[in-house]
């Protein structure tokens, strides 16, 4: 399997990129106002993801052998971990309001398709917008992070 530094090294980015958000929503801290940028981490997932899932099925399909014997047995348990983790973690982070939180002229309201549940008061309109990133960043960090590994752990595809 031939090596792409450049995609290596964007999925390397992103996974710091999307590290650093994923920690940010312990903090309660309001990316969408304070880096509303955040969300183009959604775009390179595509493109580090795609590549990858594409050159492995193009070596299954031209009889290069099983797949999982390109990875080293540390790069596939990484891996493992971060799907349970972004599986856990954007399922909790999904379900914990019965809503999403908006800003309104009269201040914030828990809102759920367009229904009016409940006013939110600052803090926990800071928290609902930090649980919906967390649950976004933790599939980043699941998709970016295999991604990285297969650019930097893949090695040549065993024969079948």
């Amino acid at each position: 399997m031939k090596r792409n530094l450049s995609l290596a090294a964007v999925a390397c980015g992103g996974f710091l990129a999307s590290a650093i958000v994923h920690a940010c929503t312990f903090a309660d801290v309001s990316l969408p106002e304070k880096f509303p940028a955040f969300w183009l981490l959604h775009v390179g997932i595509f493109i580090v993801f795609t590549p990858a899932v594409l050159t492995l099925v193009g070596a299954q399909r031209d009889g290069q052998g099983r797949m999982l014997a390109a990875f080293p047995l540390p790069a596939i348990l990484i891996a493992l971990a971060l799907h349970v983790y972004a599986a856990t973690v954007g399922v909790a982070s999904m379900t914990a309001l019965e809503g999403s939180a908006q800003e309104t002229p009269a201040g914030y309201a828990l809102m759920n398709h367009g229904q009016f549940i409940r006013e939110l008061t600052y803090a926990e309109y800071l928290h609902a917008q930090a649980l919906e990133a967390r649950g976004f960043s933790c599939v980043w960090l699941m998709f970016y992070g295999v991604s990285a590994l297969f650019y930097t752990t893949g090695r040549q595809i065993p024969a079948a």
